[in-house]
């Protein structure tokens, strides 16, 4: 695993592809080599190519927007993090438009 910082990001790099870019507050970026593609699962979809299916909780239901998928994801012993309510970030309509498709 290699960790450096590039900028106002934190990114890191595994010796498999893993890619992780973060920016220290709330914007990640992760990325996988497309031999794992359809062998993953979790709160970044499942790297199978259908958008209609990335916003699977961990009971296999799919949930109506982001907000909520980030809350079905939760640890809940961990008391240092709340659950989300109607969080609106602030992006530009190109990047709100990015993130939904």
């Amino acid at each position: 695993v290699n960790i450096i910082i590039s900028g106002q990001y934190v990114m890191l790099t595994s010796d498999f592809g893993l890619r992780v870019k973060y920016d220290g507050n709330h914007r990640a970026e992760i990325t996988l080599p497309s031999k794992f593609e359809g062998h993953v699962c979790g709160i970044c979809g499942n790297y199978n190519g259908n958008k209609a299916d990335d916003f699977l909780n961990p009971d296999g239901g799919i949930e109506k927007d982001s907000n909520s998928l980030g809350n079905s994801w939760q640890v809940y012993n961990d008391t240092s993090c709340t659950p989300g309510h109607d969080y609106n970030p602030n992006c530009t309509e190109a990047e709100k438009q990015k993130i939904e498709s």
